[in-house]
């Protein structure tokens, strides 16, 4: 088998850096960072109790792919793989009491925790989980529902929407539409582009969190009795 050599370019940072508002909040996200090859290589010396702190901030990018930096409140949102940067952040810390750094972009902060509630919070109060209940709205013929109270009204808590219930936090964990007259095909994996506009590959499925995807606390769904195509597939 052909054997992955990439110590020449094992620090250069092949990705897209952009800006964006989103929520009139301004965050700066990075593009194309995962690699696997390049993962493997940091891996090992970040495993290695020579290489420590530095070896490991590579890996973590690397390894557990893009993410953006939320400027107002200095905070990270883990795109990919939460849990992946988690791992790496409780790792480097336990074992080096190094606190994991930003290599890709020109950040002079530390990594936030990725761990627990936090990453959560970030990826579901900043408008995300909303815009995916949106979308459940106009790919299912939302404006002839039996019942749309509430959906789509800018005055209204998406957690007051009809069919949705939240729990004390704000977060999604309950959709009932059933027998509510949803027409088509239930929207999972809605997004074919990233934030640069580029295509989203088939095992990028985290990019495409405008879906069930970005509902990490979804408990239950109840879609029976409508006229639904297609398969869903829910992932978090």
């Amino acid at each position: 088998a052909e054997s992955c050599s990439c110590e020449a370019t094992a620090v250069d940072h092949d990705v897209k850096i952009v800006t964006t508002v989103e929520d009139n909040y301004n965050f700066i996200e990075t593009g194309g960072l995962y690699d696997e090859c390049k993962c493997d290589f940091w891996l090992r010396r970040c495993e290695d109790t020579l290489g420590q702190g530095e070896a490991c901030d590579y890996a973590a990018e690397y390894c557990c792919g893009d993410y953006r930096y939320f400027e107002g409140y200095a905070t990270f949102i883990y795109l990919n793989s939460p849990q992946c940067y988690c791992d790496f952040y409780n790792y480097a810390e336990n074992e080096f009491a190094h606190k994991l750094k930003p290599k890709a972009l020109n950040v002079e902060k530390e990594f936030t925790s990725p761990c627990g509630p936090f990453k959560t919070y970030w990826l579901s109060r900043s408008g995300v989980e909303k815009r995916s209940l949106e979308l459940i709205y106009n790919g299912t013929n939302g404006q002839n529902w039996t019942n749309n109270v509430g959906w789509k009204d800018e005055t209204v808590d998406h957690c007051e929407w009809y069919g949705i219930s939240c729990d004390a936090d704000g977060f999604v964990i309950d959709i009932d539409l059933r027998d509510n007259n949803l027409v088509g095909q239930f929207p999972v994996y809605t997004r074919d582009v990233n934030s640069f506009g580029d295509p989203i590959i088939d095992n990028s499925w985290r990019l495409t969190k405008y879906g069930l995807v970005s509902l990490y606390k979804l408990k239950t769904l109840d879609l029976a009795e409508n006229e639904l195509t297609g398969t869903i597939e829910y992932a978090p």
